[in-house]
Parts: structure tokens; C-alpha cells; sequence
């Protein structure tokens, strides 16, 4: 059975079976203009349309016809530190090491609050926090790889006889 999630006043609840919302409801709990959404579902939808033949809040009819707009899901913290940090560890590589570990730390970062409740979060959020990911894996090993060149172009200036 499905499982749904509300929006009343601003906060969020659920997830609660459709029995329960639908109990939720009939009890003034939920009205018909506060939002409902369930897995597979695009966009939060007004109650009242959701659940229209359940409650007898407002006919099918209208349900259909009603227009609702909803404010865009924000992605989970640190997907876009993970993102832009990633890319500028690619793009300067002298400071990849770095940066690309501040990506590496933001993508896992992002990850768990997604993974904690996906229904709070912009839906697809998880591949710019993959690419923020795979970019400061990059950047980390451009960076080290600097870092190495560095390391033994100063070795062979300092110690020319012992390389």
C-alpha cells in the first residue's frame, strides 16, 4: 500500500498509510488544501484533489481541473558544494588535492541526507552529487599526481647526484 507524506503549515509529516491519511482527513487534521505526496507521484498535490472520492471534500470533477503550484524541492546539503568544488578541482589543478576533497566530503555529505529521506530533496539531486563525486576523485588524483611531479622536480634540482 502506498505511503504518504503531507505538508501542514509548513512542516512535513509522514510517511503514513493511505488509511491513515485518509483518517487524517476526515478528522480536520488534513485539509483539503494542504499538500499530499506519495511515491511515483511528480509534484505535491492538494489534498482534497488527492483524496477527492474518499472524503467527498470537493467532486472528481473539480479535483481534476485544479491547478496546484508548489514551491521546487530544495537538492540535500552540500550537492552543489560537492558539484562546483569537484569542478574547480579539475579545472586548477593546483589546488585539486584539496578541493577535490572538500567534493568528496560534500558528495558522501549529500548522500546520506538523501538516502535519509529522499522525499524532502529535489528529485534527480543525486546525479549532480554523483558528478561533484567522480570530478573530486579527479581532481584528488591530478592533484597528488602535482604534488608528486613537484616532489621529485625539487628531489633532482636539490640532489642531482643521488637521482
Amino acid at each position: 500500500m502506498a505511503q504518504w507524506h503531507a505538508q501542514i503549515g509548513g512542516q512535513r509529516y509522514g510517511p503514513v498509510s493511505e488509511e491513515e491519511m485518509k483518517s487524517w482527513i476526515a478528522q480536520g487534521r488534513v485539509s483539503a488544501t494542504d499538500f499530499v505526496w506519495s511515491e511515483g507521484m511528480p509534484n505535491w498535490v492538494a489534498a482534497g484533489a488527492a483524496f477527492a472520492q474518499a472524503t467527498g471534500a470537493i467532486p472528481p470533477i473539480q479535483a481534476a481541473r485544479q491547478i496546484v503550484y508548489v514551491a521546487p524541492l530544495p537538492p540535500p546539503p552540500g550537492t552543489y558544494a560537492a558539484f562546483f568544488c569537484g569542478l574547480f578541482s579539475v579545472f586548477f589543478p593546483c589546488l585539486g588535492l584539496v578541493l577535490g576533497i572538500i567534493a568528496v566530503i560534500n558528495a558522501k555529505k549529500a548522500r546520506a541526507a538523501l538516502a535519509a529521506d529522499p522525499s524532502q530533496y529535489a528529485p534527480g539531486s543525486g546525479g549532480l552529487t554523483t558528478a561533484g563525486q567522480i570530478l573530486g576523485i579527479i581532481g584528488i588524483v591530478v592533484g597528488v599526481l602535482i604534488a608528486l611531479g613537484a616532489i621529485l622536480l625539487f628531489a633532482r634540482r636539490a640532489f642531482p647526484d643521488a637521482l
